[in-house]
């Protein structure tokens, strides 16, 4: 269903980063951890958008999910350091720990 959306709603911001956000979260529901990661990759390396952090934090706790320990670690440190006001910043470095 948001994958069919996608394909047919306006890409102007912001219906396009939510719909990837939404479709990652059903991926993540099923279990399928690798549909989630590959939703959420591109998502987080392109440029600052409204929902990166979100995506970035989504990311790091998928990768933790399909035991990708060092690949959580990498986006959790780069998302500390490009979010230094987060309401996740606590948590984030929590995991770090």
């Amino acid at each position: 269903l948001y994958l069919k959306f996608l394909e047919k709603t306006s890409q102007a911001a912001p219906y396009p980063s939510l719909t990837r956000l939404a479709i990652a979260a059903c991926y993540e529901e099923k279990g399928d951890t690798a549909g989630a990661i590959e939703t959420l990759k591109p998502f987080t390396a392109g440029s600052e958008g409204p929902f990166k952090e979100q995506a970035m934090f989504q990311l790091a706790r998928v990768y933790r999910l399909a035991n990708q320990q060092e690949k959580s670690r990498q986006i959790l440190k780069e998302f500390i350091e490009k979010f230094e006001s987060s309401t996740y910043l606590p948590i984030a470095k929590a995991l770090l720990r």
